[in-house]
């Protein structure tokens, strides 16, 4: 544990406090005039010719050696000719691609030209039904029931957690690693509402897609820490997605007994070495702590518009393990082969009633707190190394709902339920939207020295 705390440390004050090492330079050209680089959004381009690197004499970042994915766009409308990730020029926060044809800024530091990439919805993809967009994702679930070892989680600090946020596919862009919830089972299941009134995917009846579960952060780490990722598949819409976790620590006392505990789209703040996991993720949002549950009340699964006067979504969701439930794996400390293994052949499957559903109204004293339906699995849960390595649950921000939502931010103790105090409507800059910017702390001026 101390040697995993130690590289978490390491690589988080190396990358997520780290920017452009340009960000604070003016620089003085021979003429007389001078360049900001502090208000540029493009850090590579300034570099002085005469600290141009051999790009063959370092290790480029591994998004720039990978095949670029052709669903990828970029701001400028460029054609990648990589895949899309983050580098540390900008603290790891908005993923770009090298691109053809000089389309794009120039930069020296890579030696090639590049933009910044987007992830806009697959039109083509998006335009089936809900059937056969999940009975597509089912069959590559299915296709490869094999694992490998757990990544390794210092991989976060080294991608944008904006990207989690961002893309709007069933499926993780070409590049992208899964760095924690790195391993799991995937089951076919279906939410079962009985009760409230909520909207969209929420509506009473029942709505079919993808449940996927396991701990959040490698087991030979010490500690089960639950975690699962819902989607809900809808026609001719991007599908609907959340998430749930217990703690960003995990279960306490070395419990390893996954259906133990309750996990909430709400979360205590991060303790221990997961702090520094929390301060990562406000990169995306100023309320790590939650996550959003609008766009799933915004469509059904058949893709109906709820209006905005008909619109409702709870404050939180709570899964609680059914009593049938809590005691289908063992609580002893166990490998991730022992716990794959169990949660493949100790769940039920045939319209198992796996969590009940609670949902919370308001953040208000006086909110409505109900069990409304189950989370119900319909097929045999499996092991998949596509869903390890590509099924991707979007996570909406908080931010979205406060903003159908901004007297809940009355009711709020924002430093305890959001792990910091000034949060509003707004989330921070998003780099797809091109609202990043990077405004250094101080100015340094340095003669530009060109060789002859």
């Amino acid at each position: 544990m101390k040697v995993f705390s130690v590289t978490i440390l390491i690589l988080y004050f190396s990358t997520v406090w780290s920017k452009c090492p340009y960000a604070d330079l003016i620089l003085k050209h021979p003429n007389g005039e001078t360049t900001d680089v502090g208000k540029t959004i493009c850090p590579h381009e300034f570099t002085l010719p005469n600290e141009r690197k051999n790009v063959s004499s370092f290790a480029l970042p591994k998004h720039l050696t990978s095949e670029p994915d052709e669903n990828a766009v970029t701001r400028e409308g460029c054609k990648c000719s990589s895949s899309c990730g983050a580098t540390g020029d900008d603290g790891f926060l908005c993923d770009w691609c090298k691109t053809e044809d000089k389309c794009g800024k120039y930069s020296y530091v890579y030696g090639a030209y590049y933009d910044y990439c987007t992830y806009p919805v697959i039109e083509s993809y998006e335009k089936q039904s809900w059937k056969d967009k999940m009975s597509y994702i089912v069959s590559q679930v299915n296709q490869d029931n094999s694992y490998g070892p757990y990544p390794n989680v210092a991989i976060i600090f080294a991608e944008s957690a904006q990207t989690s946020f961002d893309v709007h596919w069933d499926f993780l862009p070409n590049g992208r690693q899964k760095s924690i919830h790195g391993l799991g089972v995937v089951c076919e299941m279906k939410l079962k509402i009985t009760g409230g009134n909520y909207t969209g995917v929420l509506e009473k009846g029942e709505a079919s897609g993808l449940i996927r579960m396991g701990s959040a952060l490698d087991l030979k780490l010490g500690s089960m820490v639950p975690g699962n990722g819902y989607k809900i598949f809808r026609s001719g819409k991007p599908s609907a997605n959340w998430v749930s976790l217990y703690s960003l620590a995990g279960i306490e006392d070395g419990n390893f007994n996954f259906f133990d505990r309750s996990q909430k789209t709400h979360v205590p703040p991060p303790t221990g070495i997961a702090i520094p996991l929390g301060y990562k993720f406000q990169q995306a949002s100023n309320c790590i702590l939650q996550v959003g549950l609008s766009d799933a009340a915004r469509y059904t699964q058949d893709g109906q518009e709820v209006s905005s006067e008909d619109l409702s979504f709870p404050y939180q969701l709570e899964f609680a393990p059914t009593e049938a439930t809590k005691y289908l794996i063992s609580s002893f400390k166990m490998s991730a082969d022992m716990f794959l293994g169990e949660m493949v052949a100790n769940i039920p499957h045939d319209n198992f009633g796996l969590f009940d559903i609670v949902a919370t109204s308001s953040p208000a004293a006086d909110a409505v707190v109900e069990t409304i339906g189950q989370v119900v699995v319909t097929n045999q849960c499996t092991t998949s190394k596509f869903g390890d390595e590509k099924l991707f649950f979007k996570h909406q921000r908080i931010e979205d709902d406060f903003k159908e939502r901004p007297w809940w931010l009355e009711h709020m103790d924002l430093g305890e339920v959001c792990w910091k105090d000034n949060v509003g409507v707004t989330p921070p800059p998003i780099c797809v939207n091109g609202e990043c910017d990077l405004t250094p702390p101080k100015k340094i001026v340095r003669d530009e020295k060109l060789k002859a």
